[in-house]
């Protein structure tokens, strides 16, 4: 039985008010479906956000991320 990851993502307020905040927390709910196999398992991730994803446009949200992801190295346990 695999255990499922978990994601929690953070977004500091003072990144812009409550709508452009769930805008992008939406974009990243999105890019972590669309990515869900270069996740592994058995792992929970946080997901901080910087002051450059709320200019990024989502194409460009998606190759860092993914770029990050590829750039993991996972210690085998």
């Amino acid at each position: 039985n695999a255990k499922k990851s978990k994601f929690g993502i953070a977004v500091k307020n003072k990144l812009g008010n409550a709508v452009v905040r769930n805008h992008i927390k939406r974009q990243t709910r999105s890019i972590i479906d669309i990515n869900r196999k270069l996740f592994q398992n058995d792992r929970d991730y946080i997901i901080m956000l910087r002051d450059d994803s709320v200019r990024a446009k989502y194409d460009e949200l998606n190759n860092s991320f993914v770029d990050l992801l590829k750039g993991i190295k996972y210690d085998k346990k």
